[in-house]
């Protein structure tokens, strides 16, 4: 199976059941939060992220699955800094969902 043919099955598949799901979740997607929503879920990048080990001294780590989603949203929505990212998600109830 060529890489064309994966990469094309997965987005049919966003297209036909992932995001009608979202839809009927969160309301309607724009066309970023779509773009978004299909890099977070094929890049999965909770997976590359190290989670905190219980147990350990020192500050508290903070959840790096959500900042390394945070990025990718800055990333897409093209925001140049995380003050905007902070403003964008107290006035998009849809992106802070994602």
């Amino acid at each position: 199976m060529s890489l064309f043919s994966k990469v094309s099955g997965y987005w049919i598949g966003c297209q036909q059941e992932l995001f009608p799901w979202m839809e009927e979740t969160l309301g309607s997607l724009e066309g970023r939060h779509k773009k978004l929503l299909s890099i977070l879920e094929m890049v999965s990048i909770e997976q590359f992220v190290p989670s905190p080990e219980p147990g350990t001294f020192g500050r508290p780590f903070k959840d790096r699955a959500v900042l390394a989603r945070a990025f990718l949203a800055k990333m897409v929505f093209n925001m140049d800094t995380t003050t905007t990212l902070v403003e964008r998600l107290g006035s998009d109830p849809t992106l802070r969902r994602l």
